[in-house]
């Protein structure tokens, strides 16, 4: 029965370290998105704006291109959002079954 548990909660560590570096994923692409909205800011209305996708440099309308930075961001939010509540359920997961080991031994 405590090799059954044992081998579970190893498996909720797994699960946190994955969440965990899925989070900081996350946290990079949050920050350099911010970057990007912040630098669109500073474009002037007139400017040309171009984007990489791929190896082809695309022409994009400014206004189009802020839209797009705007909605990565909600996007990012809600993931991270995700993880965040993912990553609290399995530390709750882990904290009751390491009592539960406990117990048994």
């Amino acid at each position: 029965a405590i090799n059954e548990e044992l081998e579970k909660y190893h498996h909720l560590q797994k699960d946190l370290i994955s969440l965990a570096e899925k989070k900081n994923e996350l946290n990079q692409q949050a920050s350099e998105n911010e970057t990007i909205k912040r630098e669109l800011e500073m474009i002037a209305e007139d400017s040309k704006v171009f984007k990489m996708t791929g190896q082809v440099v695309l022409h994009k309308d400014l206004e189009e291109v802020k839209i797009s930075a705007l909605k990565r961001s909600e996007f990012i939010q809600k993931e991270m959002e995700k993880f965040e509540n993912e990553i609290s359920k399995k530390t709750k997961e882990c904290s009751e079954l390491s009592k539960k080991i406990a117990l048994i031994q």
